[in-house]
């Protein structure tokens, strides 16, 4: 059957009332030629029901002008569309929609849209779009979109979108993102973004990622970053950085935070850096790192280079822990700067290996405060070598304690200058070992003070070797105690020269030869001052030999006291010489025992 629109003129089709379009047949509408369908009015349009315009074929729909388009159709014509339909409109005839009515697609017609046609909206009508129709694109449609449509999507949109299409993405359209687009893109899905993307992305789009994308990030993504993009990290996302993150930065990405990044980075992070990663570090991010952070790289302190390790701040050495400063190489340690030796507490220099402490410069050992010198175990100062021993002022010596005197080595003592071995207390000198004693050489004996002398024990008096007693000033040998020059050996005590011996007070003379006068030496005995010879006890008297009797002078024996002379045995007096009895005085010659 002949449709009644066939034989008529485009001037009575578009004469023809809303009423009559609408008694028209579906069968009609498919019989309309093109100029037929273009002739129609946009009230005709508007009439036709729903039904008739879902079966327009691809030259019918083609033959729509823009005006029947934009104020013709209705959101329900439109939403009746077939995809084939969809399929056949012009780019111009897509731009000639209104925001309205794209914003009335469904989306099953916005999916199948051709890219051309997706290329053809105009910047309003893409940012006219639902979250459901931005939704729809396909991953194609979505690569087809120019920077310009990238840009006008709202960010709902940009929100609503799904992983793949947030993939399908292309660097430059990456780049035509807003920061609002960017953290809209990134929100909850950072993580899907290709390393390229990630590449992509300019300074100001990264530090609009949001830190719980910055969180999310993986392994790849983050290597994937610049050198330039990870300085435009703000200090917030720097600390969002999760440990697996920051254990992936490269050593260029590490070389090129900023301070204030560096300062921002969790301590937790830091903790978990890699040696090559602290290596990286520069001398000013090192400095850069707060107390807490250098505190959290204990484990990885032997990372540091030298150069890092001298650009550490005395407030940063002092944080240090214990296990770090004993973990330090000797080459590390040997490096510290005064300021930095001077920083340490005395708990990090009792910390000290022997390694630590033998590696220690002149100029270190020099700078230790008394309270550090005072601080250090006995191990660690019976470790130094004799170079460093020697390079210890006398304020350090004299802040030895007891314990780190009588650790001294014997070569260390002999390794001591005369002002070092006046430094040491007497309290030092007391606790000396009897090696320790003998190690002193001449002029160190003689360099010891006179209270020094007074503090000898008597078991050290006693360990001098003759040598050292032949040393001793006069001076010296009057400040001996009594009890010392009592506890010398008889080799000791026949040392002694007659200045020596003269020095002697009455005191120590009772000392000397209590028990044990024979075993002077005639010199010796002819050395006694008058003032000493009333010290000799008359048992002591009673003991000396012949020869020692024979060696008193005869200005001697007038100065011996009544009961001296009485203690001498016959043998003795018959021993004295003419001269000796010649210079006996009249009380003397009665007590003689003859």
């Amino acid at each position: 059957m002949v449709s009644i629109v066939t034989g008529m003129s485009n001037a009575d089709i578009s004469l023809l009332t809303t009423g009559q379009i609408q008694r028209l047949t579906t069968s009609d509408f498919q019989a309309l030629s093109t100029s037929q369908i273009s002739s129609l009015t946009t009230n005709q349009i508007q009439a036709a029901y729903v039904v008739d315009l879902s079966v327009l074929s691809t030259d019918q729909v083609q033959a729509l002008t823009t005006d029947q388009i934009q104020y013709g159709l209705t959101n329900a014509q439109i939403l009746a569309f077939k995809a084939s339909e969809m399929r056949a409109l012009t780019t111009s005839q897509i731009q000639a929609f209104s925001t309205s009515q794209v914003a009335g697609f469904s989306t099953a017609e916005v999916s199948v849209l051709g890219t051309d046609q997706v290329q053809a909206l105009t910047t309003a009508q893409v940012a006219g779009l639902t979250t459901a129709e931005a939704k729809a694109l396909t991953t194609v449609d979505i690569r087809a979109l120019t920077t310009d449509q990238v840009q006008a999507m709202a960010t709902g949109d940009i929100r609503g979108l799904m992983s793949n299409q947030v993939q399908a993405f292309t660097t430059d359209q990456i780049q035509a993102l807003g920061t609002g687009a960017v953290a809209a893109l990134t929100g909850g899905r950072a993580s899907t973004l290709t390393t390229a993307q990630i590449q992509a992305l300019t300074t100001d789009q990264v530090e609009a990622i949001a830190t719980a994308d910055i969180a999310a990030l993986a392994t790849l993504q983050v290597q994937a970053l610049s050198t330039g993009q990870i300085q435009a990290l703000a200090t917030n996302q720097i600390y969002a950085l999760t440990q697996g993150e920051t254990k992936a930065l490269l050593t260029t990405q590490v070389q090129v935070l900023t301070s204030d990044q560096v300062q921002a980075m969790a301590s937790a992070d830091i903790a978990a850096l890699t040696t090559s990663q602290v290596q990286a570090f520069t001398t000013d991010q090192i400095q850069a790192l707060g107390t807490n952070k250098i505190g959290a790289m204990a484990t990885l302190i032997q990372s540091l280079s030298t150069s890092q390790v001298q650009a550490l701040t005395t407030d940063q050495i002092k944080v240090l822990s214990t296990s770090a400063i004993a973990a330090l190489t000797t080459s590390q340690f040997q490096v510290l700067t005064s300021d930095q030796v001077q920083a340490l507490g005395t708990n990090q220099i009792t910390a000290l290996t022997t390694g630590e402490a033998k590696a220690l410069t002149t100029a270190q050992v020099q700078a230790l405060t008394t309270v550090q010198v005072k601080a250090l175990t006995t191990t660690a100062i019976a470790s130094l070598a004799t170079s460093q021993v020697q390079a210890l002022t006398t304020d350090q010596v004299g802040a030895l304690s007891t314990g780190a005197t009588k650790a001294l080595t014997t070569a260390q003592i002999q390794a001591m200058g005369t002002d070092q071995v006046q430094a040491l207390s007497t309290a030092d000198i007391a606790v000396l070992a009897t090696n320790q004693i003998q190690a002193m050489s001449t002029a160190q004996t003689q360099a010891l003070t006179t209270d020094q002398v007074g503090a000898l024990t008597a078991v050290e008096a006693k360990a001098l070797t003759t040598a050292q007693v032949q040393a001793l000033t006069t001076d010296q040998i009057q400040a001996v105690s009594t009890a010392d020059i009592s506890a010398l050996a008889t080799n000791q005590a026949q040392i002694l020269s007659t200045a020596q011996i003269q020095a002697l007070g009455t005191g120590q003379v009772s000392a000397l030869t209590a028990g044990k006068a024979k075993t002077l030496t005639t010199t010796q005995v002819q050395a006694l001052t008058t003032d000493q010879l009333p010290a000799l006890a008359t048992a002591d008297i009673a003991t000396l030999t012949t020869n020692q009797i024979e060696a008193f002078s005869t200005g001697q024996i007038p100065n011996l006291s009544t009961g001296q002379i009485a203690a001498m045995t016959s043998t003795q007096v018959h021993a004295l010489t003419t001269d000796q009895v010649a210079s006996l005085t009249t009380d003397q010659i009665q007590y003689l025992n003859i």
